[in-house]
């Protein structure tokens, strides 16, 4: 959640206005669920993959709780092959300038079998 009510006035208030005036540790409960008025915490950015946002306490009871997680709830773990394949391709895009100089130096020496014959140790090793 990004806006929340402020209390005691219970005017809104975006959880970047809440980080500047309060910081990330708010010694007081100051802020309010607009849904069902619960006290909300600030969840402050703990890596660059989360956002700060205002959260519940476990285990409330609103409505806004399961209306986040619903487009989440139908997704299966990847199976660990499939998560080394991504990785794999990931490392790979990220790195085929590399590969392809790496390609142009020692390629034109090669005669086709042995380009092939390199080719099939790699996948075969996995690089």
């Amino acid at each position: 959640m990004r806006v929340c009510l402020q209390l005691p006035g219970r005017n809104e208030i975006t959880i970047g206005q809440a980080l500047q005036e309060y910081g990330p540790s708010p010694l007081v409960d100051v802020f309010a669920c607009p849904v069902c008025n619960g006290i909300l915490s600030i969840r402050a950015q703990a890596a660059l993959a989360r956002t700060a946002h205002f959260a519940h306490a476990r285990g409330a009871d609103c409505p806004t709780i399961d209306a986040a997680a619903a487009p989440f709830e139908n997704l299966r773990a990847l199976d660990p092959v499939s998560l080394a394949r991504i990785q794999r391709q990931a490392r790979f895009h990220a790195n085929w300038r590399r590969h392809l100089l790496h390609l142009s130096t020692w390629a034109p020496a090669l005669a086709v079998e042995e380009f092939v014959a390199r080719l099939e140790l790699s996948l075969e090793l996995n690089i």
